[in-house]
This record gives structure tokens, C-alpha cells and sequence, in this order.
């Protein structure tokens, strides 16, 4: 990711792509919730941060940016370098405290079964989940991407390529890590309902939102197709050590990151074709 900042002028960079994935996001994460919520499950909260993880947290770098830049190619990538701002922006933060809010209602109902006093939500679990934000590599990555390039200094041609190298493993190894967890579980590891309510709203409720915000902040029609094609691609792999750490979700994490790797292309093929059919955001 800093490779994708520092080679680009972020004086003239569009931002509006990542107003309108930061909306998608968020509204896409209500409308989870108010299903959550409104039918009869047993635990709510813990049913809508396990959906909620592997739905939202796409997978743009190892997936999604290999993905646009054979449909549009590498030159016009510069709208992939905002959009993957939105999901560690957006999800990481809701994630940790509403996986922090669900611990400790596990833990106070563990101490009133013993009698011991309840534990209390408090400002500190905010804290740690705002500076969770830069943690991650990708975000690291965008601040000194952004830090040179707000220096208007053309990124030297040997540090380009010491860049690219690694970044072109990324994908390897990740499908190294994917098979390990997945082979420690079953290929639907989660109850039928969750598992249909996932699919529904990663491939057809939040790339939906994507066109819909996108059309709302007067995109390009091109834009507006990526944005829907970035949301339509794999759950991330994080998505199931991060459900891992907190002790909800596992399972529908790793059934998310294979079946959506299997269903992604297809549906990407079913968007583009039910956009070209009604002749809906047509590109140059």
C-alpha cells in the first residue's frame, strides 16, 4: 500500500470513492443488524459480529486489486488505493468494540454465576480500539505512501521495484495461511442461516449499496462499477484470526474466506452482466 500512495500525486487524487465505501460499509453493517436484532436468536450480539466480520472485511489487497487490474488494468488502479482505506477505517474499529462488549457480557455473566463483581465498559476499550486502527500493516503502509507523496518527490525507480517484489508473494502466502485454517474445519462450519444470510448481504446487499452510494455522490460510471466489483470479491483472511482472538465466529469466518472464494468471480460476472443488460452505468 505505500507503493500505491508514493507513485501517485495525492494533490490531485479523487476521494469521494472512499466517502462512498465508508457509507456503504456502515449502512450495509446496520441493515446486518437490524436482521440480527429483530429475529429470534438466542445471542444477538455475538450472532452479528460473527456475520459482520467476514461480510464487511474484504479481501482488496489479495484479492481485489489483482482482480480490477485484469478487468481495467494496473493504470487505472488509483481508485483501489482509497477504497481499501475504508475497510480498516471502518471495520476494524466497530469490530473491537463490539467484540469487547460482547466479552465482557460473557465474563459478567460468568462473575454473577460466582458472585463476583461485574466488570464495566469503559473509555480504555475505545482508546485501544482507535490506536487497533494503526496496527495494521495496510494502514501503516497508506500513511507513509501518504507521507511521500505529499513531498511531490518522484519515488526512486530502485525503490519502486524493491517494493513490488514482495508485494507480488502477498498472494502465495496467503493462500499458504488460507489452506492451513480451512483445513481445520469443515466446508460449512456455521449454522445453515448464518451462512446464507453472509452470502446474501456480501454478494448482493453491500455491492448493491455500492452502486447505490455511488450513483448518490455522482461517481463516474466507471467508478461506480469498481466500487461494486471491489465489494463483490473474497472475505479477508484476517477476518479468522481476528474472530480467532476474540472466541466468536471462527467457524463462519473460514466457511466465509473459501465459499466466497469459489462464489466471487461468478457474481462479479452476474453484476457486470445485469448492469450491461439494463444498460446501467455504461463506460466509455
Amino acid at each position: 500500500m505505500a507503493r500505491s500512495f508514493a507513485i501517485r500525486n495525492l494533490y490531485t487524487m479523487n476521494f469521494k470513492p472512499l466517502s462512498s465505501c465508508i457509507t456503504m460499509s456502515l449502512v450495509t453493517q446496520i441493515t446486518l443488524a437490524i436482521l440480527c436484532f429483530s429475529i429470534p436468536l438466542q445471542d444477538k450480539l455475538g450472532t452479528f459480529i460473527s456475520i459482520q466480520l467476514p461480510v464487511i472485511y474484504v479481501n482488496y489487497v489479495i484479492i481485489g486489486i489483482p482482480l480490477f487490474n485484469a478487468i481495467w488494468g494496473e493504470e487505472n488502479n488509483e481508485i483501489t488505493s482509497v477504497i481499501i482505506m475504508s475497510n480498516d477505517l471502518i471495520i476494524v474499529p466497530i469490530y473491537q468494540i463490539l467484540s469487547s462488549i460482547w466479552k465482557i457480557r460473557k465474563n459478567n455473566q460468568i462473575r454473577r454465576e460466582n458472585n463476583e463483581p461485574e466488570e464495566k465498559f469503559s473509555y480504555k476499550i475505545i482508546l485501544r480500539s482507535f490506536f487497533a486502527i494503526f496496527k495494521s500493516p495496510i494502514i501503516q503502509g497508506i500513511i507513509v505512501g501518504i507521507a511521500w507523496s505529499l513531498t511531490k518527490i518522484k519515488l526512486p525507480i530502485y525503490l519502486d521495484k524493491l517494493m513490488l517484489v514482495p508485494a507480488q508473494t502477498i498472494s502465495a502466502c496467503a493462500l499458504f495461511c488460507v489452506g492451513g485454517f480451512l483445513a481445520q474445519h469443515s466446508l460449512i462450519a456455521c449454522k445453515w442461516y448464518e451462512f446464507i444470510i453472509a452470502i446474501s448481504w456480501r454478494f448482493i446487499i453491500m455491492p448493491f449499496f455500492g452502486l447505490l452510494f455511488g450513483w448518490l455522490m455522482h461517481l463516474s460510471n466507471s467508478q461506480i462499477r469498481q466500487c461494486c466489483t471491489m465489494a463483490s470479491v473474497t472475505s479477508a483472511v484476517a477476518s479468522y484470526p481476528m474472530s480467532n482472538e476474540t472466541g466468536v465466529g471462527q467457524g463462519i469466518a473460514s466457511t466465509m474466506i473459501f465459499w466466497t472464494t469459489i462464489l466471487c468471480v461468478p457474481f462479479i460476472i452476474a453484476w457486470l452482466y445485469v448492469l450491461d443488460s439494463l444498460k446501467l452505468f455504461i463506460e466509455n
